[in-house]
């Protein structure tokens, strides 16, 4: 019965792409070349210290692929995350970066490749 209702939620998970919103995507012209914070990975983790960043006013940068990371690709039922209920990875997903954008969090859709921590400004190379 369990794999019955996870396949059904994944089924339903995959018909709501079509649905899929557009956040603020990073544009270079419209930024300084320094920012105050970047954040790399779009996971409940990442998109918490967004949420919190741009609350805070700091205007992040996150950077993470379009195709999203483990919580994301499964339309199966999140089960582990305090506070959520009957709910799927890419639902809690979507509703974190709602909530992250809604502050003035910006998403930039590439895949980091290096980070400098050697100097600063610390550099984060896509």
């Amino acid at each position: 019965k369990r794999r019955e209702e996870e396949a059904a939620k994944k089924a339903e998970a995959e018909e709501d792409d079509d649905d899929a919103p557009t956040f603020p995507i990073y544009d270079r012209k419209n930024r300084t070349d320094v920012e105050n914070i970047v954040i790399v990975g779009s996971g409940p983790a990442g998109l918490s210290a967004a949420i919190y960043a741009s609350r805070a006013g700091l205007k992040p940068v996150l950077v993470a692929p379009p195709m999203g990371g483990q919580l994301q690709g499964k339309g199966v039922g999140v089960e582990n995350y305090p506070g959520v209920n009957d709910t799927t990875g890419p639902n809690l997903v979507h509703s974190m970066q709602e909530q992250a954008a809604q502050f003035g969090a910006v998403f930039l859709q590439e895949l980091v490749v290096s980070v400098d921590l050697s100097a600063r400004p610390f550099r984060v190379r896509t």
